[in-house]
């Protein structure tokens, strides 16, 4: 008794048995009875059965994934949702890291950035928005939320990681301004990630939705950053999702050049 353990397979049972958990007498009189069988025929046979069944598992496992690959991410979702993506891109973030969340909003990615990091603060000129925020991120002590507008911000010089802009920029009229500031509080070799609206000519979706620019094309998002003082610049077009009714969307990344001085970029921003 306790030698082994069961579990139910359809109308078989399965049987199993760990070695390290028999007691030593028990060991002990398993060790001798597989030493006595080890070369009997009918062990080679089932050892042959079990190397053959178990390449079958695997090739069916490849058979599966090869005819469902078209339909893979659909039905991947609909078993498991779509927070495993960004539970496990989150997870690979540096758990250091302080985010300025700038037109934080209603706290969506402070919320899904604060398991991850050391501290976000979100920044929002809007009251109401910062008060939806601080309901969404309620649960995460890391999170502060400041009152505060984005060409003069309520940060010291230096004092973040990294900066999050997510469709701001399309609602400011002094873009260049908001990039300088976030340039400002952002640390040496720090980064950027911006994601906002690809460049429209929808004029009706633009007055309806109050934006102050139609979007950027990458090739224009790339030279703000580079004539705020940003390198390694990055910007490339979102893929559109079917059920998406806006304009398409681009994202940008860029990093503050730990070797550049103020006066430095002055010169470079007089150079353009």
């Amino acid at each position: 008794q306790g030698w082994t353990t069961s579990r139910r397979n359809g109308s078989a049972n399965l049987y199993r048995m760990f070695e390290r958990e028999l007691n030593k007498p028990a060991r002990h009189l398993w060790t001798l009875a597989r030493d006595q069988f080890a070369n009997a025929p009918s062990i080679k046979q089932d050892q042959l059965r079990l190397a053959h069944r178990l390449r079958q598992r695997q090739s069916g496992a490849r058979k599966f994934f090869e005819g469902i690959a078209g339909e893979w991410d659909q039905l991947r979702s609909q078993l498991y949702g779509n927070s495993l993506t960004t539970v496990a891109l989150g997870s690979l973030l540096p758990s250091n890291l302080t985010i300025a969340d700038l037109g934080c909003g209603t706290g969506l990615f402070a919320a899904h950035l604060a398991p991850y990091v050391k501290a976000v603060i979100g920044v929002d000129q809007s009251q109401s928005m910062l008060d939806a925020a601080a309901k969404r991120t309620a649960e995460f002590s890391n999170v502060e939320l400041r009152l505060g507008e984005l060409l003069s911000l309520p940060l010291n010089d230096g004092q973040v990681d990294a900066v999050v802009l997510s469709i701001v920029l399309t609602y400011t009229a002094d873009v260049r301004g908001v990039l300088g500031e976030a340039h400002r509080v952002v640390k040496d070799g720090g980064k950027i990630v911006i994601i906002d609206l690809m460049h429209h000519d929808r004029e009706y979706f633009r007055r309806q939705m109050d934006q102050h620019w139609p979007g950027f094309e990458p090739v224009e998002m790339e030279h703000m950053l580079r004539h705020n003082g940003f390198q390694d610049v990055r910007c490339r077009p979102l893929p559109t999702q079917a059920a998406a009714k806006g304009t398409a969307l681009i994202l940008a990344t860029a990093c503050k050049s730990p070797a550049q001085s103020k006066s430095d970029r002055l010169t470079s921003q007089n150079s353009i």
